[in-house]
């Protein structure tokens, strides 16, 4: 009886077992055929998603600082010279300089000219109808502040500083001595005013002799464009950068552009002051590869390993333009950031396998229940000497176990008869001889 049971044992082990075999494998290949296409679409996409995003930096960058060359081209045009001393030209600059900041008022609100004299002229536009004029004809005196309500109006003082201020001082002015007429990016600065970071844009004006007599200068802030990179969304350990060549940060989307040093003052942040790996590493990576486009735009993809071992996909665009801008934006994402999906789907595939397998037992176990028991009842009905005991289920099922049931009940009654008449012969024989 216990081999019986043993051998029925074997034999539903032998029965599921194929089928467990094949759902799991089904299950591995479906996983790991999920996994391979999964993985190259969602990096294919991850690909052209990042350069999209670095795209649309480029296009933020352009749109924030292309109107600085115009405000400049209105306030003072190329070919327009000046006199060494401006009192002669104040109404001409103030119609010229109102029409300027009016063209990209945000941000190009301010446009300002600085002369070898020591004089100084600039107007921010407050509003459509209202304008700041801060003058200084005296190079020994302060700055005075007007308040002008329209183009033609009439000024009103509004107040004096009390620092007298030096155009020929400022870093503005002085990078563009020797630099004919054309534009020129200064570096970007800290305004301790806002505590935000502010780039200027300048070019030099001719006297009537010819000879450089003044600046002309625009300043644009840097606010709105790091809060644009600030907003976007990469991935939960991914970022996105705005970064000079130098290293200097301008925007990124995890850490503030400026930091407070321990004298209290506001400078700019760099890479190495960031505290960021994936900048850190990601900027290494990226400088040779920018060396190969020096001075020209470009806009690509690489990919690299960490010193953690971590994959890092990178995207980037180097932005440049002919007033000396090199700055480059960047799209940064660790690999297992852009599979997140892909391994959640692969887990959701073996989790539906495991259940799978489990049901396929289950239901095989079930199944090979009403099988055994009747093969069971079959077997001891051979090895048992006595009647057989076969139910009227056995012996009624139209399957091979109920034409098995009622062929071996056949063969016991044909054996039966046949035993039975082989004991009657020798009976006959012995009566046949005695009489």
């Amino acid at each position: 009886m216990s081999a019986t049971k043993t051998n029925f044992r074997s034999l539903k082990a032998t029965l599921i077992f194929p089928y467990v075999f094949l759902i799991v494998l089904l299950t591995i290949t479906i996983g790991l055929l999920s996994y391979w296409a999964g993985s190259n679409t969602v990096s294919r996409l991850s690909e052209r998603l990042s350069l999209e995003m670095v795209e649309r930096i480029g296009q933020a960058v352009d749109h924030h600082m292309y109107g600085s060359s115009a405000v400049l081209e209105a306030a003072f045009p190329v070919g327009l010279t000046a006199s060494d001393d401006i009192s002669t030209e104040l109404d001409a600059m103030r119609t010229r300089f109102w029409t300027a900041t009016t063209l990209h008022t945000d941000p190009n609100d301010y446009v300002y000219y600085g002369n070898l004299a020591g004089q100084s002229f600039g107007l921010r536009q407050l509003n459509d109808a209202e304008a700041e004029i801060r003058i200084k004809t005296d190079p020994s005196k302060p700055r005075r502040y007007l308040r002008l309500n329209s183009i033609n109006g009439k000024t009103k003082q509004v107040s004096t500083e009390t620092n007298i201020f030096d155009p020929r001082t400022r870093p503005w002015f002085s990078s563009q001595k020797k630099n004919a007429t054309q534009h020129m990016w200064t570096s970007v600065y800290v305004d301790f005013s806002t505590e935000d970071l502010v780039v200027t844009r300048a070019r030099q004006v001719l006297s009537h002799m010819g000879n450089f007599t003044g600046v002309v200068a625009t300043d644009v802030s840097l606010l709105k464009l790091n809060q644009f990179i600030s907003n976007i969304e990469v991935s939960d350990r991914g970022l996105a950068f705005l970064v000079e060549s130098n290293g200097d940060l301008l925007a990124a989307s995890n850490i503030p552009n400026v930091q407070i040093k321990s004298n209290g003052k506001m400078a700019r942040m760099d890479v190495d002051d960031s505290g960021d790996a994936l900048i850190k590493s990601t900027y290494q990576v990226l400088l040779p590869e920018i060396a190969k486009n020096k001075n020209r735009s470009s806009t690509g993809t690489l990919t690299f390993t960490d010193t953690y071992g971590e994959k890092i996909n990178v995207a980037y665009k180097h932005i440049t333009d002919n007033a000396g801008l090199d700055w480059i934006a960047v799209i940064a994402v660790p690999n297992a950031d852009i599979l997140t999906g892909v391994t959640q789907q692969v887990y959701m595939v073996l989790i539906l396998g495991v259940v799978a397998v489990v049901f396929a037992i289950l239901l095989g176990l079930m199944i090979l229940m009403r099988f055994t028991r009747d093969l069971t009842s079959l077997a001891h009905a051979v090895i048992e000497n006595g009647e057989p005991e076969l139910s009227n289920i056995t012996l009624q099922r139209t399957d091979e176990i109920g034409v098995l049931a009622r062929s071996l009940m056949e063969m016991r009654r044909d054996l039966l008869t046949d035993s039975q008449e082989l004991q009657t012969v020798p009976l006959l024989n012995y009566f046949s001889l005695n009489y």
